[in-house]
């Protein structure tokens, strides 16, 4: 705790600019401070300096510092001492520049140094600039670290005192001399201060925890306090009372001196029984005591132990809850002393790395591969009436591997369209243009420790149209479907396309291209925004160019040998339209063909109005 005896502000006005300080309007600023405090300068021990570390503002600073220290001389007829008296430092060598809490985190500083007995040292400042004319001057820079005596004035202690300066870019200057707080009893609040023990009536002591385990720790917290400042008994024993809420879980004792306290508390964090300390649960009897409370005679009959000389009994009731009025009691009359923090639980909440999918470290079986299909994701014919297909997902496959969803490896849904396009191609021989439409993800499929088996079911309609769906096959259970739609069939070569890709990227007004991290960060809006993980093969984007009503999006296939269509790349040129269109992907229908297999695909959306 500290004392501000004086602050005092000015302005610049007309200067050298918006930046430039004028060591004229510091020196006046500085002096009307002291002069309101009613300070000798020779009993300002420290000034926390602005510190700008530029080399015009610290020699303009230190200037304005000694124009005022010598008028103040001056003005009280004394002579400045031959040796450096006040010590200068700035908080900024630790912390950099705080802009507007600048002068705050001074003023911190300065208290805890106060409290700490401590002068303390600016950090990278072991060379002083050539540019501050220190000689002379009552000032020192405080290169160590070193302890802070009080002073003596006619041979009686008198209160540490210390200054803050601070300045703003627009002329603003700003000084407030800061006073050690001295209670009216003499005692000082600072480290290694002792209250001398002086016997007389016992103080309630009382402590509270929001769990059991927790006082303990209250108490040990509270003993090692008394190790760096013991306050006195009676002030600190209203501190308790009044600062501090009253937790469920309590214990209270008397003390008469620091030494009994220092012994209970002892025996508090070591859970040692002794019969001058009573616990409670203040939740077990709260209801009934507050009722008993409410009474005018009851409340005056329990206030009224203290004075029959039975306050122990009073304890009794408060650590089962009683609500007690400490005020009534006189705990108001004394002064607030400095008391630990509440201890935290010890519960860590980081935010840490997504976690990765779990995957079995005992080997799985790698799934048998039919030649005679002709295509990875087709591994077994199951049966021919209806046709269908199946497929065993381990978790090694690469499309599993780079698509984490929540930590969980999720089959993307593109491998359902090359699942339906793959099995209607073999069912057909490659005899018809495939076209698939109306394509629904109804249920994800996510891969953990047990391989998981999906099978694909053809049935035809008419000759030209067929029905597919992808189902996950559960053991002893009914199959959930994971996607289905239809395949509209067409005889002959594959139709030409409909759209003159080059001539509508020369007719957009915006292009936006990219390589690497550039154009990942298109193509990846919408991963992250869902909380997907991806890698190489999920970031397939090659260019993106759009214009009023539409937009085209390009991607080029990954080298894996999946087939025509890898399954990332489909999905990317839809999650690259939907951060065009400003939505995301949605559960509804889709559109794809067959024929020929291309290293790069793309596809325009337009905007419907």
């Amino acid at each position: 705790r500290c004392v501000i005896r004086s602050c005092a502000v000015n302005n610049d006005g007309a200067s050298n600019g918006l930046t430039a300080p004028n060591p004229v309007a510091q020196h006046a600023v500085l002096r009307r401070a002291y002069q309101r405090a009613g300070v000798a300068p020779a009993r300002v021990h420290y000034v926390e300096a602005h510190g700008t570390g530029t080399p015009l503002g610290d020699p303009v600073e230190l200037q304005g510092l000694r124009l005022a220290f010598d008028s103040l001389y001056r003005a009280r007829g004394l002579t400045p001492p031959a040796r450096p008296h006040c010590g200068l430092g700035s908080i900024k060598s630790n912390i950099g520049h705080a802009e507007t809490a600048a002068g705050v985190a001074g003023l911190i500083k300065v208290v805890l140094g106060l409290r700490e007995r401590a002068l303390y040292r600016s950090l990278h400042a072991d060379q002083p600039s050539e540019l501050l004319e220190l000689d002379g001057s009552p000032f020192y820079l405080l290169d160590r670290s070193r302890a802070w005596p009080a002073p003596r004035v006619d041979g009686e202690l008198a209160p540490r005192r210390a200054a803050v300066s601070s300045f703003g870019a627009g002329g603003a200057n700003a000084h407030v001399v800061v006073e050690e707080y001295v209670a009216p009893d003499g005692w000082r609040d600072g480290p290694r201060a002792r209250a001398v023990p002086r016997p007389g009536t016992p103080r309630a002591i009382v402590l509270s925890a929001k769990r059991e385990a927790a006082l303990a720790r209250v108490a040990e917290d509270l003993l090692a306090q008394l190790d760096r400042r013991a306050p006195p008994l009676r002030d600190l024993a209203a501190s308790l009372q009044l600062a501090r809420e009253a937790w469920a879980h309590r214990a209270a004792f008397l003390a008469a001196d620091l030494d009994e306290l220092r012994e209970l508390l002892t025996r508090l964090v070591a859970s040692e029984a002794d019969a001058r300390i009573v616990r409670g649960d203040a939740r077990a009897g709260r209801e009934t005591l507050d009722a008993l409370y409410a009474d005018d005679q009851v409340r005056e009959a329990m206030l009224g132990l203290v004075e029959r000389g039975k306050p122990a009994a009073l304890l009794e009731l408060w650590v089962r809850g009683l609500a007690v009025d400490w005020r009534r009691l006189g705990a108001g009359e004394r002064a607030r002393v400095e008391l630990p923090p509440y201890p935290l639980a010890q519960a860590h909440y980081w935010v840490g790395a997504r976690p990765a999918a779990q995957v079995s470290a005992a080997p799985r079986p790698t799934p048998t591969e039919d030649p005679a299909l002709g295509h990875p994701l087709l591994q077994a014919r199951l049966s021919d009436a209806p046709p269908r297909y199946g497929l065993t997902l381990t978790g090694r496959e690469p499309f599993l591997r780079d698509h984490v969803v929540a930590g969980r490896m999720t089959l993307p849904g593109t491998v359902s369209i090359e699942l339906a396009r793959a099995a209607i191609e073999h069912a057909t021989q490659g005899a018809v243009h495939i076209s698939l439409e109306d394509h629904r993800w109804l249920r994800p499929v996510i891969v953990e420790a047990t391989p998981v088996q999906l099978r694909t079911t053809l049935r035809p309609i008419s000759p030209a149209r067929m029905d597919y769906t992808v189902e996950l096959e559960r053991p002893g259970g009914e199959a959930i479907v994971h996607a289905r739609g239809h395949a509209l069939l067409t005889a002959g070569p594959a139709p030409a396309s409909v759209l003159d890709l080059p001539a509508l990227a020369r007719a957009t007004t915006a292009s936006a291209r990219g390589r690497g991290a550039s154009h990942s960060t298109m193509s990846m809006w919408w991963f992250k925004a869902s909380a997907t993980d991806s890698s190489a093969t999920t970031r397939p984007c090659e260019r993106m160019t759009t214009r009023s009503q539409s937009a085209s999006t390009s991607a080029r296939m990954c080298d894996e040998k999946i087939s025509v269509w890898a399954p990332p790349s489909p999905r990317s040129i839809a999650r690259i339209s939907c951060t065009w269109l400003g939505s995301r992907p949605t559960v509804g229908s889709s559109r794809t063909t067959s024929g020929g297999a291309p290293s790069s695909a793309s596809a325009m959306p337009t905007r419907c109005r």
